[in-house]
C-alpha cells in the first residue's frame, strides 16, 4: 500500500469517528463570549429579583427570581457541555466578576429600592433587556444546541415581561418600553390577555370552559418551574391534594406569576378537571370552591 494512500485511509477513519462520536467543530470565541455573557446576565436578573423581593415580599419577584435559576442552570449545561470557565463560580448573589455588571446590578437595585412600583418596572425593564441581548447573541451562531438554548431564555422572558406588566397594570401603572421598539412590545404584550379588571364569572361558563385556556397558561407560566408536577405526573394528585380544596388551592396559584384572576381561575379549572376533581360541564363558582375537595 502506498504511503498516499495510507494517508488518506487515516484521515477517512479519523473523519468516520468523529462523525460516529457525535464531534462537531469547537466553539468560535464569539460562541463562547456568547454564552458566558448571557449566563451573566441571567444572574443580573436572578439576584436583582431576589434583592426586590428581600425588600418588598411581592411573590412574584421571588418566583420569577426562580425561573431565572432555571435560565442559569440551562447555560450552565452548556458551559459544562464545552468546558468553559463558569464566570459566576465563587460569587454570592449581587457578586459579578465583571465590573459592568456589577455596576449594572448596582444601578438596578438602587433604582428599584424607592418603590414596589419601581422595583416591578426595574424588573420588566430587565426583561426587555434581556430579550434584546439574547436576540443580538443568537444571531452569532449556528449551533443547534446553543440556539435551542437561547430559544428556551427567550421564551422565558418574553413571558416574564408579560407578568410583570400585567402586575403594573394591577397597580395602575402602564408601562412604557425602555429597550424594545413599542411595535415589539406591543407584539409580546398582546399574546396575553390580562384578566385583571374581571371580578366574576359569568354564569354559563364551565370548568371546561375556563380549562381550554387554563391549560395553554400552565404551560406558558407555570411548566418551567413546575414541569408536569402539578397536572399530569404520577404524583402531582398526592402534591395538589395537600391544599385540601379548590379554594385553597386557588389561593395558591394567586401567589404564581399570572396576570390577573382570570387567568388564575382558568389555570385552578385546569387542575381540578385535569385530576377529575369536578365535571367539565359543572358552573364555576368561585363562592363554592371551598365545597370541591382534592383527594389523592
Amino acid at each position: 500500500m502506498s504511503k498516499r494512500m495510507s494517508c488518506l485511509l487515516l484521515v477517512m477513519a479519523a473523519i468516520s469517528m468523529l462523525v460516529l462520536s457525535g464531534c462537531s467543530p469547537k466553539l468560535t470565541q464569539g460562541e463562547k463570549d456568547g454564552i458566558q455573557y448571557i449566563y451573566q446576565v441571567e444572574k443580573v436578573a436572578r439576584d436583582v429579583y431576589r434583592y426586590f423581593y428581600d425588600k418588598w415580599q411581592t411573590p412574584v419577584q421571588d418566583i420569577i427570581s426562580g425561573s431565572e435559576q432555571n435560565h442559569m442552570d440551562i447555560m450552565k449545561e452548556l458551559i459544562d457541555k464545552y468546558k468553559l470557565d463558569d464566570p459566576a463560580a465563587g460569587r454570592g448573589y449581587g457578586e459579578f466578576g465583571s465590573s459592568d455588571l456589577q455596576k449594572l446590578y448596582q444601578d438596578l437595585v438602587a433604582r428599584g429600592s424607592s418603590s414596589e412600583v419601581d422595583a416591578l418596572s426595574i424588573a420588566a425593564m430587565i426583561e426587555e433587556f434581556d430579550i434584546v441581548e439574547i436576540k443580538n447573541t443568537v444571531s452569532n451562531t449556528n449551533r443547534d444546541d446553543v440556539i435551542a438554548a437561547y430559544n428556551t431564555l427567550m421564551t422565558g422572558s418574553e413571558n416574564h415581561l408579560r407578568i410583570f406588566t400585567a402586575k403594573l397594570t394591577e397597580k395602575a401603572v402602564a408601562y412604557k418600553p425602555q429597550y424594545l421598539s413599542q411595535q415589539d412590545y406591543d407584539q409580546i404584550i398582546a399574546t396575553v390577555t390580562t384578566g385583571s379588571t374581571t371580578t366574576s364569572t359569568s354564569q354559563e361558563t364551565t370548568f371546561s370552559k375556563l380549562a381550554a385556556n387554563g391549560k395553554q397558561s400552565y404551560n406558558a407560566n407555570c411548566v418551567n418551574c413546575h414541569g408536569e408536577a402539578l397536572s399530569t405526573a404520577a404524583a402531582s394528585s398526592a402534591t395538589l391534594s395537600k391544599y385540601q380544596n379548590a379554594q385553597k388551592l386557588l389561593e395558591k396559584i394567586s401567589r404564581m406569576p399570572t396576570s390577573g384572576e382570570q387567568e388564575q381561575w382558568e389555570v385552578l379549572s385546569y387542575l381540578l378537571l385535569e385530576h377529575n376533581w369536578v365535571a367539565g360541564n359543572a358552573i364555576f363558582n368561585q363562592d363554592t370552591l371551598s365545597q370541591i375537595a382534592l383527594s389523592q
